[in-house]
């Protein structure tokens, strides 16, 4: 090849690069990609925030980081690393020992104990700052999707950030919670035309329900989209439009090829009925569970609740747009249950993003993006990252924010001072005591197998002293307890002969039985039982 054709073929070639690089560029410093990276920062802010002002938070529904459950959780996922099998009964506790129990979030407990392995505490943060973020992004691209337009679905996700955020703990349902949206997203891209977004949705399911009873909601979405296309009818402010016949079928296969993918578990079909179980068998859970208890007005997080969906209402009475019958369904079911249960604000606010997005839409216009600035954008992005990095909570941070909401002295005190007998326990600390001292509890976050035997109920009847307290700490073998500085029954078992104070701090008393100078907790290894071979699937 002659050189001056070589030179032109190069210089050519270098063309083509240059309009591709700056076509990226572009794309990658554009306005609506910098209203993401600004969610994105706003949810790890808030994460942050939310481990510094722990003290805040006590008693306040999933609003910690790194709250009581987490550590069963953590737990529950080492032993299934270690064992490579999936425990079938209960070897954490001495009050419900050898009774069925299954890991029906094992999934999600898993990535927990790899990610802990990596990293500990450090590493959690970086995962559950990961996710956060990760659901805006998904509620800032479902809004956009729906509303078509970038800015009312930005500003809709930011005033949604502090309900959002409320389930934004280091549990398995902060998984469930993103595959919720990314169902509704697949939901709203086949009602706009695209016939291949359902696919995803069998796979999703099959690792959903190995992750988190939240897939139940993903089962009421496509149940809601599918039985609201059945007729077609259009009133004043409400339309449904009727589903095609293949556009039927097609979602009714999908919504049969979810439920087969949620037989695909080391449980068989026993994770799918799980959540059904808990509802119909376990009563006293939603009753004494907090994140189960009716939304709590006097808080903020409640008043903005009820402030946003007036802000909704007045909108749509403004703009009289017409809604369609599936979104109005959503919301409903899903405000009905918020307010009757918090924890579904998970759910909420996925329906509602969208909707908000639509009114906020009309009131800011059609207007374009205007002119974009590419410097700027990539500047302020720039400033966000930064932020995120150097604002991450030290390790030191981290452990402070441990130390404030679990009883690490006192569990320093019995690793120092090791003892015999059995220990009652705050229920929230359960989780904590079994992935630290390795030891039987008397209680942990796992309510679904302390109800059915009464011990859920007892627990409750020592915590709040009343006539049969002594009763059953007799019953049970109690010879020590641990318990919030401020408990109920700290207060009677001081003021009684025969009781002592062993150990005191702000957060916890560890109180025991004079008459037993040994009592305390019991040390027996709960890491070396481990349920058969022959009974893991």
């Amino acid at each position: 090849m002659p050189r001056s054709q070589t030179m032109q073929t190069a210089n050519s070639t270098e063309t083509i690069r240059q309009p591709l690089a700056s076509t990226l560029a572009r794309r990658i410093f554009s306005f609506p990609v910098l209203l993401g990276i600004l969610l994105v920062a706003g949810a790890c802010l808030d994460r942050y925030w939310n481990l510094m002002n722990a003290s805040l938070h006590q008693h306040v529904y999933s609003a910690y980081c790194f709250e009581g459950d987490m550590w069963w959780h953590l737990a529950a996922g080492k032993w299934i690393l270690a064992n490579h099998a999936w425990p079938t009964q209960d070897f954490y506790s001495f009050t419900a020992y050898g009774n069925p129990w299954i890991a029906d979030q094992w999934l999600g407990e898993v990535l927990i104990a790899v990610v802990w392995g990596l990293g500990r505490m450090h590493a959690l943060m970086v995962l559950l700052a990961a996710l956060s973020g990760g659901i805006l992004l998904l509620l800032y691209y479902y809004a956009w999707l729906r509303s078509g337009s970038v800015k009312a679905a930005f500003l809709a996700c930011a005033l949604l950030l502090p309900l959002a955020s409320l389930p934004f703990s280091m549990r398995p349902q902060l998984l469930g919670s993103a595959f919720l949206v990314v169902t509704l997203i697949s939901l709203e891209r086949f009602r706009q035309g695209h016939r291949r977004a359902l696919w995803i949705l069998p796979p999703l399911f099959m690792v959903w329900v190995n992750t988190h009873g939240t897939f139940v909601l993903g089962f009421v979405a496509i149940g809601v989209y599918w039985l609201a296309g059945l007729r077609e009818f259009r009133l004043e402010h409400l339309e449904s439009t009727a589903w095609k016949p293949n556009d039927r079928r097609r979602l009714a296969m999908i919504f049969l090829l979810c439920l087969v993918a949620c037989t695909i578990t080391p449980y068989g079909t026993h994770l799918a009925a799980y959540p059904l179980q808990m509802t119909v068998f376990m009563p006293m859970i939603p009753r004494v569970v907090p994140e189960w208890h009716m939304l709590d007005f006097s808080r903020f997080y409640g008043q903005w609740f009820l402030v946003l969906l007036l802000l909704f209402v007045t909108g749509q009475l403004i703009t009289r747009r017409k809604l369609q019958v599936a979104e109005l369904a959503l919301l409903l079911f899903a405000a009905a249950e918020t307010v009757l249960h918090a924890r579904f604000m998970l759910m909420f606010v996925p329906v509602f993003a969208p909707l908000l997005a639509l009114v906020l839409a009309e009131w800011l216009g059609k207007a374009g993006l205007g002119r974009e600035r590419y410097a700027l954008n990539a500047a302020v992005m720039a400033a966000a990252c930064a932020a995120i990095v150097f604002l991450f909570p030290s390790r030191a941070r981290l452990q402070a924010g441990v130390e404030l909401w679990n009883p690490t002295g006192a569990v320093r005190y019995l690793r120092e001072h090791p003892v015999n007998g059995r220990l009652l326990n705050f229920d929230d600390w359960g989780g904590y005591l079994i992935e630290t001292l390795g030891q039987k509890v008397f209680i942990d976050g796992r309510a679904d197998i302390y109800e059915p035997g009464g011990v859920l109920l007892d627990y409750l009847h020592i915590y709040y002293p009343q006539s049969e307290t002594m009763f059953l700490l007799r019953k049970y073998h109690i010879d020590s307890c641990l318990m919030p500085s401020n408990a109920p029954l700290v207060t009677m078992l001081a003021a009684m002969p025969g009781w002592k104070v062993a150990y005191r701090d702000q957060i916890s008393v560890l109180i025991g039985r004079v008459t037993n100078p040994n009592a305390g907790i019991s040390t027996e290894d709960i890491r070396t039982p481990a349920p058969k071979k022959d009974g893991n699937r």
